[in-house]
């Protein structure tokens, strides 16, 4: 995409595709499945599940036993959602709203299980939002996602993640398959982001921003290290930060931030 050329290692051993829509609207996760996605799993050894839900409830009781087949390692999948959306979250096929950052505790749960390695396909208006459950804090949600910028018709998510997972299962390169995904329609309507795109991009956002004068970080994380450091007497506390100020550099922080983020 756009002169990314993207290189993973595949290891994943299923795909998982969860369909929330209205009652009387066309079943297009469904048709990817039986159409597509299972028909190619068949023939590459890969196994395929389809879950159709209606309610929050439902919705959180499947993720939460996918959860816990990936933690138990019985299972590495790739997870597909045919699901309303915009750019607060997804909305279920009775109306509910999930907020993305109710879906990054278990998300980042099981990325933590595989090692970085999960990957989520958003047929979902907006789903390139989904980038804001994003914490850099703590280790990312997913190894990387692919969902769309805007709105777009039902009958297009059938046709372009057609093209998407018929090519990527048989070939297992991500990037011809999203190069498939974006040629399809002829237009870049699809974002496709990793957990390390996403950290430099605060990063760079970060670096942007007035630095502050060591005298003024000083005073700001002096008012913390009474909780950081119970056990030390105000003397001690401010030799302790002059001293982790010395020591811990910017570039040094950044660097280990991101290695914990991306759990190397």
């Amino acid at each position: 995409m756009d002169d990314i050329t993207v290189r993973y290692n595949f290891k994943y051993d299923s795909v998982i595709v969860i369909q929330s829509l209205l009652p009387n609207e066309p079943e297009t996760g469904k048709e990817l499945f039986n159409d597509i996605i299972r028909r190619r799993c068949e023939r590459n050894g890969t196994r395929a599940h389809y879950i159709s839900i209606q309610t929050k409830n439902e919705f959180f009781q499947e993720l939460y036993a996918i959860k816990a087949q990936v933690i138990a390692g019985t299972v590495s999948p790739i997870l597909h959602m045919e699901i309303h959306g915009g750019r607060k979250g997804l909305e279920l096929g009775n109306g509910e709203v999930v907020l993305w950052e109710e879906l990054a505790g278990i998300f980042r749960e099981m990325n933590r299980a595989l090692k970085n390695g999960l990957i989520i396909s958003l047929a979902t208006c907006q789903g390139a939002y989904m980038y804001k459950l994003t914490d850099i804090q703590q280790t990312a949600p997913y190894w990387g996602f692919i969902g769309p910028k805007d709105i777009i018709r039902n009958e297009n998510f059938t046709r372009d993640f057609s093209g998407f997972y018929d090519l990527l299962l048989e070939t297992h390169d991500l990037g011809k398959a999203l190069d498939a995904l974006n040629i399809n329609n002829e237009t870049y309507l699809y974002a496709f982001l990793t957990a390390e795109m996403i950290f430099d991009l605060v990063v760079e956002e970060i670096n942007r921003r007035p630095k502050e004068k060591s005298v003024e970080t000083f005073r700001r994380l002096f008012s913390r290290t009474k909780k950081a450091f119970p056990e030390l007497n105000r003397y001690q506390r401010r030799q302790q930060l002059k001293h982790n100020q010395n020591v811990h550099n910017r570039s040094v922080f950044l660097a280990k931030l991101k290695r914990d983020f991306l759990m190397k």
